[in-house]
């Protein structure tokens, strides 16, 4: 999250996101992602507040 609101609107990739978060560089880099995205999300309960831009990442809207 630190991550996207730092970027103040401006696009993360998952890639990024993933290096920035644990520290490693897998191939299976987009599920883990979408699924934390996913999990934050419902916990705060604003789906739009991370907004998914597809082909590039996310970020906060």
């Amino acid at each position: 999250m630190r991550t996207l609101i730092e970027a103040r609107g401006a696009v993360i990739s998952a890639e990024c996101l993933y290096r920035e978060i644990w520290q490693d560089d897998h191939a299976h880099t987009r599920g883990i992602v979408k699924t934390t995205i996913y999990a934050i999300r419902t916990k705060i309960g604003i789906t739009d507040f991370i907004e998914t831009v597809p082909g590039q990442g996310y970020r906060i809207s």
